[in-house]
Protein backbone atom coordinates (compact mmCIF):
# COMPACT_ATOMS: atom_id res chain seq x y z
CA UNK A 1 0.00 0.00 0.00
CA UNK A 2 2.78 2.47 0.91
CA UNK A 3 4.69 1.64 -2.24
CA UNK A 4 1.62 2.21 -4.44
CA UNK A 5 0.92 5.65 -2.96
CA UNK A 6 4.56 6.72 -3.20
CA UNK A 7 4.67 7.61 0.50
CA UNK A 8 7.89 7.20 2.45
CA UNK A 9 7.64 5.17 5.63
CA UNK A 10 9.67 4.21 8.67
CA UNK A 11 8.76 1.00 10.48
CA UNK A 12 9.98 -0.58 13.68
CA UNK A 13 10.46 -4.30 12.91
CA UNK A 14 10.66 -7.37 15.10
CA UNK A 15 13.72 -9.58 14.89
CA UNK A 16 11.71 -12.47 13.41
CA UNK A 17 10.49 -10.42 10.42
CA UNK A 18 10.94 -12.43 7.22
CA UNK A 19 12.79 -11.10 4.19
CA UNK A 20 14.46 -12.32 1.01
CA UNK A 21 18.24 -12.68 1.30
CA UNK A 22 20.20 -14.07 -1.68
CA UNK A 23 17.25 -16.12 -2.92
CA UNK A 24 16.25 -17.59 0.45
CA UNK A 25 13.81 -16.45 3.10
CA UNK A 26 15.50 -15.53 6.38
CA UNK A 27 14.80 -13.67 9.62
CA UNK A 28 16.36 -10.27 10.35
CA UNK A 29 18.34 -11.58 13.31
CA UNK A 30 19.85 -14.22 11.00
CA UNK A 31 20.90 -11.62 8.41
CA UNK A 32 22.38 -8.99 10.75
CA UNK A 33 25.32 -10.62 12.51
CA UNK A 34 25.90 -9.27 16.05
CA UNK A 35 29.57 -10.23 15.76
CA UNK A 36 29.85 -8.65 12.29
CA UNK A 37 31.25 -5.26 11.39
CA UNK A 38 29.36 -2.29 12.83
CA UNK A 39 29.61 1.38 11.96
CA UNK A 40 29.61 4.06 14.63
CA UNK A 41 27.96 7.46 14.85
CA UNK A 42 27.36 9.87 17.72
CA UNK A 43 23.84 11.18 18.14
CA UNK A 44 24.16 14.99 18.11
CA UNK A 45 21.10 15.48 20.35
CA UNK A 46 21.99 13.04 23.15
CA UNK A 47 25.73 12.52 22.68
CA UNK A 48 25.24 8.74 22.82
CA UNK A 49 27.30 6.49 20.61
CA UNK A 50 25.22 4.44 18.19
CA UNK A 51 26.36 1.27 16.45
CA UNK A 52 24.54 0.31 13.29
CA UNK A 53 24.45 -1.93 10.24
CA UNK A 54 22.45 -1.13 7.12
CA UNK A 55 21.32 -3.41 4.27
CA UNK A 56 18.86 -3.19 1.42
CA UNK A 57 16.47 -6.14 1.69
CA UNK A 58 13.21 -7.37 0.19
CA UNK A 59 10.78 -7.62 3.09
CA UNK A 60 7.98 -10.11 2.53
CA UNK A 61 5.15 -7.69 3.40
CA UNK A 62 6.71 -4.30 2.56
CA UNK A 63 8.84 -4.85 -0.54
CA UNK A 64 12.33 -3.46 -1.13
CA UNK A 65 13.50 -1.44 1.89
CA UNK A 66 16.64 -0.22 3.57
CA UNK A 67 16.85 -1.93 6.95
CA UNK A 68 18.95 -0.62 9.85
CA UNK A 69 20.04 -2.71 12.84
CA UNK A 70 20.79 -0.27 15.67
CA UNK A 71 22.46 -0.59 19.08
CA UNK A 72 22.26 2.55 21.24
CA UNK A 73 24.74 3.27 24.03
CA UNK A 74 25.14 0.26 26.32
CA UNK A 75 21.87 -1.32 25.19
CA UNK A 76 22.23 -5.01 24.32
CA UNK A 77 18.98 -5.27 22.35
CA UNK A 78 19.28 -4.73 18.62
CA UNK A 79 16.42 -2.67 17.20
CA UNK A 80 15.45 -2.98 13.55
CA UNK A 81 14.00 -0.17 11.43
CA UNK A 82 12.95 -0.28 7.78
CA UNK A 83 12.43 2.66 5.47
CA UNK A 84 11.28 2.97 1.88
CA UNK A 85 14.00 5.56 1.21
CA UNK A 86 16.81 3.38 -0.11
CA UNK A 87 19.47 6.12 -0.22
CA UNK A 88 18.95 7.48 3.30
CA UNK A 89 21.98 7.67 5.57
CA UNK A 90 22.09 7.10 9.33
CA UNK A 91 22.61 10.84 9.91
CA UNK A 92 19.38 11.60 8.04
CA UNK A 93 17.51 8.74 9.75
CA UNK A 94 18.15 9.90 13.34
CA UNK A 95 15.63 12.80 13.36
CA UNK A 96 12.98 10.49 11.87
CA UNK A 97 13.58 7.96 14.65
CA UNK A 98 12.87 10.65 17.24
CA UNK A 99 9.59 11.49 15.48
CA UNK A 100 8.77 7.79 15.31
CA UNK A 101 9.28 7.54 19.09
CA UNK A 102 6.89 10.47 19.69
CA UNK A 103 4.21 8.63 17.70
CA UNK A 104 4.79 5.47 19.77
CA UNK A 105 4.43 7.37 23.06
CA UNK A 106 1.32 9.11 21.74
CA UNK A 107 -0.32 5.75 20.99
CA UNK A 108 0.72 4.45 24.42
CA UNK A 109 -0.96 7.46 26.07
CA UNK A 110 -4.06 7.06 23.90
CA UNK A 111 -4.43 3.42 24.89
CA UNK A 112 -3.53 3.92 28.56
CA UNK A 113 -5.34 7.11 29.47
CA UNK A 114 -7.87 7.90 26.73
CA UNK A 115 -9.42 4.48 26.04
CA UNK A 116 -8.45 4.14 22.38
CA UNK A 117 -9.26 0.43 22.35
CA UNK A 118 -12.31 0.57 24.63
CA UNK A 119 -15.02 0.83 21.99
CA UNK A 120 -16.74 -2.55 21.70
CA UNK A 121 -19.59 -1.75 19.34
CA UNK A 122 -18.53 -4.15 16.60
CA UNK A 123 -19.71 -1.70 13.93
CA UNK A 124 -17.05 0.15 11.97
CA UNK A 125 -18.77 3.59 11.85
CA UNK A 126 -19.10 3.68 15.65
CA UNK A 127 -15.49 2.54 16.12
CA UNK A 128 -14.26 5.25 13.74
CA UNK A 129 -16.31 7.92 15.58
CA UNK A 130 -14.85 6.73 18.89
CA UNK A 131 -11.29 6.88 17.53
CA UNK A 132 -11.83 10.37 16.07
CA UNK A 133 -13.17 11.65 19.39
CA UNK A 134 -10.25 10.13 21.30
CA UNK A 135 -7.72 11.75 18.95
CA UNK A 136 -9.58 15.07 19.15
CA UNK A 137 -9.57 15.04 22.96
CA UNK A 138 -5.86 14.12 22.95
CA UNK A 139 -5.06 16.98 20.57
CA UNK A 140 -7.05 19.49 22.65
CA UNK A 141 -5.43 18.45 25.94
CA UNK A 142 -1.93 18.51 24.39
CA UNK A 143 -2.61 22.01 23.08
CA UNK A 144 -3.87 23.10 26.50
CA UNK A 145 -0.82 21.52 28.17
CA UNK A 146 1.53 23.43 25.84
CA UNK A 147 -0.31 26.65 26.73
CA UNK A 148 0.10 25.91 30.45
CA UNK A 149 3.81 25.16 29.93
CA UNK A 150 4.25 28.54 28.23
CA UNK A 151 2.64 30.20 31.25
CA UNK A 152 5.10 28.42 33.56
CA UNK A 153 2.74 25.71 34.85
CA UNK A 154 4.34 22.37 33.99
CA UNK A 155 1.74 19.62 34.20
CA UNK A 156 1.75 16.09 32.85
CA UNK A 157 -0.81 14.94 30.33
CA UNK A 158 -2.09 12.30 32.75
CA UNK A 159 -2.60 14.85 35.54
CA UNK A 160 -4.34 17.23 33.14
CA UNK A 161 -6.67 14.43 32.04
CA UNK A 162 -7.51 13.57 35.66
CA UNK A 163 -8.19 17.24 36.36
CA UNK A 164 -10.42 17.39 33.29
CA UNK A 165 -12.35 14.27 34.35
CA UNK A 166 -12.81 15.02 38.05
CA UNK A 167 -12.48 18.80 38.54
CA UNK A 168 -14.24 20.20 35.51
CA UNK A 169 -15.67 23.65 36.19
CA UNK A 170 -18.09 24.90 33.55
CA UNK A 171 -17.63 28.57 34.42
CA UNK A 172 -13.82 28.39 34.06
CA UNK A 173 -14.16 26.48 30.79
CA UNK A 174 -16.50 29.08 29.34
CA UNK A 175 -14.21 31.87 30.50
CA UNK A 176 -11.14 30.14 29.08
CA UNK A 177 -12.54 29.08 25.72
CA UNK A 178 -15.17 31.75 25.00
CA UNK A 179 -13.52 34.94 26.21
CA UNK A 180 -13.02 37.55 23.47
CA UNK A 181 -9.24 36.96 23.52
CA UNK A 182 -9.68 33.19 23.14
CA UNK A 183 -12.17 33.56 20.29
CA UNK A 184 -9.79 35.89 18.42
CA UNK A 185 -6.86 33.51 19.00
CA UNK A 186 -8.89 30.57 17.68
CA UNK A 187 -9.88 32.57 14.59
CA UNK A 188 -6.22 33.37 13.91
CA UNK A 189 -5.30 29.70 14.30
CA UNK A 190 -8.04 28.59 11.93
CA UNK A 191 -7.05 31.21 9.34
CA UNK A 192 -3.34 30.30 9.71
CA UNK A 193 -3.99 26.66 8.95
Amino acid sequence: LFRETGANFLLNLKKDTRCQWFGTTARLDEIFDPAGSWRYITDPATGKRIKYQAKILNLVHHGRCKVFAILRGNDRRIRYYATSRLKISMQRLLPHLKGHWRVETMHRDLKQYFGLGDCCSGLEPFNVIHWELVYLLYMLLCSYRRELHRKGLPISLHRLLLHYQFSYDLYRARHCFFSPKSVERMKRLVVAE
